[in-house]
């Protein structure tokens, strides 16, 4: 499994906890991270919305420029796909960067107020940054971790 080098950065210990479980759980769930998002790339991305990103979707795009985890409950789309799959019905406002759990949940950032969002049949959640959002789901991966492989 690739695992890229863990910047130094807002999201480090979050980061730190998933590649965690991810080496732990190898054989058992799925994980998969891409190269780094460049600076260059993440500048397009923002000229091509014409908005500036929150400071912590850039901090995990440098980490890996989308990846699944743990069995696509939470998958980070690539630079190219965020381009690629918005969707006409959502609010202008609103650019998908990820889906979860795989049943019909996206997660988006707002361009208005750089929160992001989590949107499931109407219904928002909104989280002033990453860190913010990956508390619950991490604590959710843990223990379906632990329930595969024991305590670690």
């Amino acid at each position: 499994m690739f695992i890229p080098e863990i910047p130094n950065n807002s999201l480090f210990d979050e980061i730190n906890e998933i590649v965690y479980i991810a080496k732990k759980t190898e054989h058992q769930m799925f994980f998969e991270f891409n190269q780094p998002a460049t600076d260059d790339e993440l500048s397009d991305l923002e000229n091509y919305f014409n908005t500036t990103f929150p400071e912590s979707y850039k901090d995990f795009m440098h980490f890996s420029n989308g990846a699944n985890i743990a069995d696509e409950y939470i998958i980070f789309f690539n630079i190219s796909e965020v381009k690629s799959l918005q969707i006409a019905t959502f609010p202008d406002d609103y650019i998908i960067i990820g889906k979860i759990i795989g049943d019909g949940e996206v997660l988006c950032i707002s361009k208005k107020d750089q929160q992001f969002i989590r949107l499931f049949e109407g219904e928002e959640r909104r989280y002033i940054n990453l860190k913010e959002f990956f508390k619950r789901p991490i604590k959710k991966i843990r223990i379906n971790a632990e329930e595969i492989i024991g305590a670690f």
